[in-house]
């Protein structure tokens, strides 16, 4: 059976790469990710193959937002928000690079719901929501695995799952199995964000607003 397409989007630091090695290595399919392919994983869609399902990966809200904030600390990031803690990260304007220039948004939360919305929009061809967290449990991944059997041709009957994540070999996944991304965040960090984050909204994509 000839190989199936697939279009892959999803925030940054969401697990884009995770998914894209997942999808690859269980099913017969290309994956379409890169910038000159129907946009880019982190661009808005602009179109793709015929039938190709797209794909979207999802990271819990919270923990996408410690992510982000993490990862503009490193060397070389600088040209994303900068700020001297993650409370006034949380509380002011978030810049990302992008292959065609900046995108700005008015918070990191607002950045997470009107993104995901938008691709979760897609009207014109079967769009797969997959939250990167169910790959860290191996019951839950292979649930995922024969999910998405409905749309991909299988590769084997034994699910794979990648023992590492792609490009980043300092990966811990206690920070996401045992909710670590929380202690970044103080009572009044978490009251700020869920007077942005909209209830419905975070439950389309199977998350909670979180309270202590």
């Amino acid at each position: 059976m000839a190989k199936r397409n697939a279009i892959i989007k999803g925030l940054q630091r969401s697990g884009t790469n995770v998914l894209t090695a997942v999808l690859e290595q269980n099913f017969k399919v290309e994956c379409h990710w890169r910038f000159n392919e129907y946009g880019g994983k982190h661009m808005p869609f602009t179109g793709g193959p015929k039938n190709a399902p797209v794909f979207i990966s999802l990271k819990n809200p919270y923990a996408w937002m410690h992510s982000i904030y993490r990862h503009s600390k490193k060397a070389g990031r600088s040209r994303y928000s900068q700020a001297k803690d993650f409370s006034t990260f949380l509380r002011q304007e978030l810049l990302m690079p992008t292959p065609v220039g900046m995108e700005s948004f008015w918070r990191p939360a607002t950045c997470w719901m009107d993104m995901n919305l938008s691709w979760s929009r897609i009207e014109s061809r079967k769009v797969v929501l997959v939250q990167v967290e169910k790959w860290l449990n191996r019951t839950e991944a292979h649930n995922w695995i024969t999910v998405i059997s409905k749309w991909l041709p299988r590769k084997s009957k034994k699910p794979i799952i990648p023992k590492k994540v792609p490009v980043n070999r300092n990966f811990d996944p206690t920070i996401y199995t045992q909710k670590r991304w929380l202690e970044a965040y103080s009572l009044e960090d978490i009251k700020y964000v869920n007077r942005i984050l909209v209830p419905e909204v975070v439950e389309r994509f199977g998350y909670k607003c979180e309270s202590r």
